[in-house]
């Protein structure tokens, strides 16, 4: 499977990201689409313009952009929305809550659980953030088979990315592997703000895929290959 983790500023630029998720190789033909900060119309578009089905959850409307503010799960295969993850905490400033959505993605040789999460940026203290990293990897522990995890997790340093690892690790999330470029690059300064994880899961590739003019972030990918249980007796 071949696995996308995207934030997309605002879901500003739908037609630059559906160009840019449907030109480039490592990002052309995904399995499965993990993106965050879209509203409806916008997933439903992004979809619709990839041949996908999506699940869209929003948080809130977005006070600065006044339309709905959430993750999408977009999939050529089977899909059953799971109900949302609300995660504990509000935006210092804005106030805006952040959430995770999962759904339940059925390939012809397994199904996963898929989870797009978009966690809050550092003016909410480590403390608060790691509530909201263990909350996401709750989530992933409860879920029955494979799990893919993948998002915006806003980790701007050391200690927040070791917060993020260590809660994953914890549930048996293991790090995908993206390599360690900058997701984002604010004045000249890059930070690696979006990861991928798998349970029952093998990451065999993956990386950071160049950035593109539809956001300030660039999109994450992993190639995986996804345990399959055997049942007694069977080959």
């Amino acid at each position: 499977m071949r696995i996308v983790s995207w934030n997309i500023r605002f879901g500003a630029d739908i037609d630059g990201a559906v160009d840019c998720l449907s030109s480039r190789p490592e990002l052309a033909d995904a399995d499965l689409i993990l993106a965050q900060e879209l509203d409806g119309p916008g997933a439903a578009r992004m979809a619709e313009a990839l041949g996908l089905t999506h699940v869209y959850h929003p948080s809130v409307v977005h006070p600065e952009t006044g339309r709905p503010f959430g993750n999408a799960v977009l999939t050529p295969h089977r899909l059953r929305g799971l109900p949302p993850v609300l995660l504990p905490h509000r935006a210092r400033v804005s106030g805006v809550p952040r959430l995770a959505v999962l759904a339940e993605v059925t390939t012809p040789t397994a199904t996963l659980c898929a989870i797009s999460v978009h966690t809050e940026i550092p003016l909410l203290s480590l403390g608060r953030r790691r509530q909201q990293f263990r909350v996401v990897a709750e989530a992933a522990a409860a879920a029955a088979g494979p799990v893919v995890v993948g998002g915006d997790f806003n980790t701007t340093g050391p200690r927040s990315r070791r917060a993020l690892l260590e809660a994953m690790a914890q549930v048996g999330l293991d790090q995908l592997p993206v390599g360690r470029l900058p997701t984002l690059s604010r004045a000249g300064i890059g930070v690696r703000l979006d990861h991928l994880f798998g349970r029952g899961v093998r990451g065999v590739a993956g990386g950071v895929s160049p950035f593109h003019p539809a956001s300030d972030h660039a999109p994450v990918h992993a190639t995986v290959e996804v345990e399959v249980e055997r049942r007694a007796g069977g080959a």
